[in-house]
């Protein structure tokens, strides 16, 4: 039978761990007029998984709130300052949300400011993120025309200092990113389709490859334990009314302390230890072990083994009220387990 899990359980699993671009982000560099927003709707970044975050579209909703045009002097104003400030507060709201779902993301920028994109790359790399660029690349000429046709326009110096300091940083970005750094030439007559094409094979390809470390295997198995609710102490009080029937014709109490319930949700269990498999475990032992639980004597410790899951129960046993009482003090699913006591295998 499927396991029925809840609408909000299912999207966290849709839409953290099996996301299609987990763990990768790829910055987009390239000054005024380069026509970044267009190589991404041709490289079918979003599609692909990814968050674009770009503070332009909160930054000309705002404007506009505020019956601002996105003329040079209305930006430049207090208002237009002020309308800047709210984009960007809200797209780092929207960067943090993506980040703690450690969604794929396209974060864009002109690549003028090279120290500040290797500060974010290399925070993102120590969350586990792999990294990539896709630097789009004009010439001056197409540069200062293309900003003439938008309708937030720069004035003609500006624009030619920003294209110089992109282009400068282009050598040091396919330092950084290395095989997944991409550029693409959209000046005016270049044969861009087949560089793009190129580009979003290559990107299609690595944003379905989950990194590989221990960063990323540490957040998902969080992920997918925060899915799977915890074990609870009622299923545990069960767990041992189930063992306690199955063992009573060995005159054999069990009883579980609070650390082993703790213990129960470890996530370093791996896999996560489940009811079904504890129960089944207490069948073994009726089935097979009783008689040797018994025969370890009161008074001392010992490890219950299973060795088809790797589950290690250490245990105290005393003999009360003319029962042997089994306290299972802790589990851990560990295939070399160490102990000096005594081992029952199951």
């Amino acid at each position: 039978m499927n396991e029925i899990i809840s609408f909000k359980q299912y999207t966290q699993v849709n839409e953290g761990v099996n996301d299609p671009a987990i763990f990768k982000a790829v910055f987009l560099a390239g000054g005024p007029g380069s026509g970044k927003s267009f190589v991404v709707g041709r490289t079918a970044l979003q599609p692909m998984g990814f968050k674009l975050i770009n503070s332009d579209p909160a930054f000309e909703s705002a404007l506009k709130k505020s019956g601002l045009s996105t003329s040079p002097e209305d930006i430049a104003s207090d208002k237009g300052q002020e309308a800047r400030a709210k984009a960007k507060s809200l797209t780092k709201k929207q960067m943090e949300l993506a980040l703690g779902g450690r969604l794929g993301l396209v974060i864009d920028g002109t690549g003028k400011d090279l120290d500040k994109i290797m500060k974010q790359a290399i925070a993102l790399k120590k969350l586990g993120y792999d990294t990539a660029m896709i630097f789009v690349n004009t010439d001056e000429g197409t540069a200062q025309n293309r900003n003439q046709q938008r309708s937030r326009t720069l004035p003609r110096s500006m624009v030619s200092q920003m294209w110089n300091d992109v282009q400068k940083n282009i050598g040091a970005f396919q330092t950084f990113f290395g095989n997944n750094f991409h550029v693409i030439d959209n000046s005016e007559g270049s044969d861009f389709n087949s560089q793009i094409t190129r580009t979003y094979k290559n990107i299609m390809g690595w944003s379905k490859k989950i990194p590989q470390n221990s960063l990323v295997s540490k957040w998902m198995k969080s992920q997918k334990k925060s899915v799977n609710e915890d074990i609870t102490q009622q299923q545990v009080n069960d767990l041992e009314k189930f063992a306690d029937k199955l063992l009573n014709k060995y005159n054999i109490d069990v009883e579980f302390t609070r650390h082993f319930v703790d213990r129960l949700n470890d996530p370093r269990n791996n896999p996560d230890i489940k009811i079904a498999e504890l129960q089944k475990f207490f069948k073994k032992i009726e089935k097979n072990k009783g008689k040797s639980v018994k025969q370890l004597g009161p008074d001392v410790e010992a490890v219950l083994k299973d060795i088809e899951t790797n589950l290690n129960l250490p245990i105290v046993i005393h003999y009360k009220n003319g029962e042997f009482e089994v306290t299972h003090k802790t589990i851990m699913r560990k295939k070399n387990f160490a102990t000096s006591n005594q081992k029952v295998e199951i």
